[in-house]
């Protein structure tokens, strides 16, 4: 302990040795020493935002431009198929194709987004998993458009049906009315039709 002490005194008695020039030197060296470390400790922490704002820019940030586009882009391929099963208006379903293309564009953005970005793992098994679901909503849109389809062929067919049948029936009519007045003319009396209605 003692000799701790008797290096501190020395150093003490040198530095009040010292010129004061030399201590100005000395201690302008000190925060020059200080300034490069700050220095560099600065450069490295910039260096890293860098390298995080590089991938912030280049992956998640398109990530989630695609996220919501594709999301918006499904929310309105719904509503134009909502709008076209419940009106059955072929616009709606032109509509709706159209988004369905758009919506395959952005699942090949995607798609390419997440072969090169390094760090979005799991995009990889989303991308797969969103083009299972499209695969499966785009089966449901043709069985929708072949339903709607036959709905109308059907809506034909009832159609002429109910014109033969009015026809039909307005001609029975006609008929049953014609063979009255002749009865009648025929001097066929009231009694005589009323037992033939019993």
């Amino acid at each position: 302990f003692d000799d701790n002490n008797k290096t501190i005194r020395k150093e003490k008695t040198m530095f009040k040795n010292m010129k004061l020039g030399t201590k100005i030197g000395a201690g302008f060296g000190i925060l020059i020493v200080i300034a490069c470390t700050l220095g560099g400790l600065a450069v490295k922490n910039m260096r890293a935002v860098e390298g995080k704002s590089h991938i912030l820019d280049n992956e998640y940030v398109p990530e989630i431009e695609l996220a919501n586009s594709i999301e918006r882009n499904t929310a309105k391929l719904m509503n134009d198929m909502d709008g076209y099963f419940y009106t059955e208006k072929r616009e709606y379903l032109e509509d709706a194709m159209k988004r369905m293309k758009r919506l395959d564009e952005q699942i090949d953005n995607t798609k390419k987004l997440a072969e090169k970005a390094k760090h979005l793992v799991k995009l990889r098994g989303a991308v797969a998993e969103m083009e299972g679901n499209v695969g499966e909503y785009k089966k449901l849109v043709a069985q929708t458009e072949k339903i709607i389809a036959l709905l109308h062929e059907d809506r034909k067919s009832m159609d002429l049906a109910a014109a033969v049948f009015m026809k039909n029936c307005e001609d029975y009519l006609n008929a049953q009315n014609d063979a009255m007045k002749k009865e009648f003319a025929m001097g066929i009396g009231e009694a005589k039709l009323l037992e033939r209605l019993e």
